[in-house]
């Protein structure tokens, strides 16, 4: 659920949080296939603090970001 009365400058800055924290997954990616386990860990913080942001906010997703 999207927070009402967002202005365009807070909904801008949700949607650079989400973009950020999707960055850092595509980072985790190559650890956590070769199985380091707080890479593991990190990546899911990554997507919640994406999916946070992203459900916050009112804009387009991070093409990368997939529910």
């Amino acid at each position: 659920m999207a927070l009402t009365n967002l202005t365009k400058e807070q909904n801008e800055e949700l949607r650079e949080m989400h973009v950020e924290a999707m960055d850092v997954l595509e980072e985790l990616k190559k650890a956590i296939k070769m199985g380091d386990k707080l890479a593991d860990q990190l990546g899911l913080i990554a997507f919640v603090r994406a999916k946070v942001y992203y459900e916050l906010g009112d804009f387009e997703r991070d093409s990368r970001f997939r529910e």
